[in-house]
């Protein structure tokens, strides 16, 4: 009889759903903006080479051969990780496969760091790009399943602008000798902390 008179609905506080539905928007735009720093590390692995490219080849005395070897194997590494990032994803689940992803993009990076000669210099950039060739299928996914259908298109836009902004503050800041190491600080700083 309650039902039908809708007494009971009366007896339940208004604002008792709004508050719940705020609580989980804050969580899922917390877990976006977390995700997305894999966006960044991809955008950050992407528009490191060009920047770099003088300091780096002085520093380290690589040719132009060896450093475009530097500048082009990230992109082998990401078509691999792309290749195997569904089958990652499936097996270890979404947040797993950000974990690998990042645990690779950490490793390459401090191989790059620690490197004297191109052959760890390459090791390191095919293991970002390994990294990121995951980040770049699981990101978007994640994101898409986590949010609720009326933020979902502008949580997903999320993901762009991580990878490109990046890309933009690589190629904005002047050029110095020991510009690359500032690079590897900065991105290291703001990884994805899976």
């Amino acid at each position: 009889m309650g039902l039908e008179n809708g007494e009971s609905s009366m007896k339940e506080p208004l604002l008792l759903h709004h508050a719940k539905k705020t609580r989980s928007l804050k969580v899922v735009f917390l877990t976006t903006f977390v995700a997305v720093l894999g966006s960044y590390e991809f955008g950050s692995c992407m528009g490191y080479s060009a920047p770099v490219q003088s300091a780096i080849t002085k520093e380290l005395h690589l040719s132009i051969a060896e450093f475009s070897v530097f500048g082009s194997i990230l992109n082998v590494g990401a078509m691999i990780g792309a290749i195997t990032s569904g089958r990652i994803a499936d097996f270890m689940g979404r947040k797993g496969a950000m974990r690998i992803s990042s645990g690779f993009s950490i490793t390459g990076w401090i191989a790059i760091y620690f490197s004297k000669g191109a052959l760890l210099l390459d090791i390191g950039r095919l293991l970002c790009g390994y990294g990121i060739g995951i980040f770049a299928y699981v990101v978007p996914i994640y994101v898409g399943e986590i949010a609720p259908k009326d933020v979902r298109g502008g949580l997903a836009a999320l993901n762009q602008v991580g990878l490109s902004h990046p890309i933009l503050y690589n190629n904005l800041i002047i050029d110095s000798d020991y510009i690359w190491l500032f690079f590897y600080i900065i991105s290291r700083t703001i990884h994805s902390p899976f």
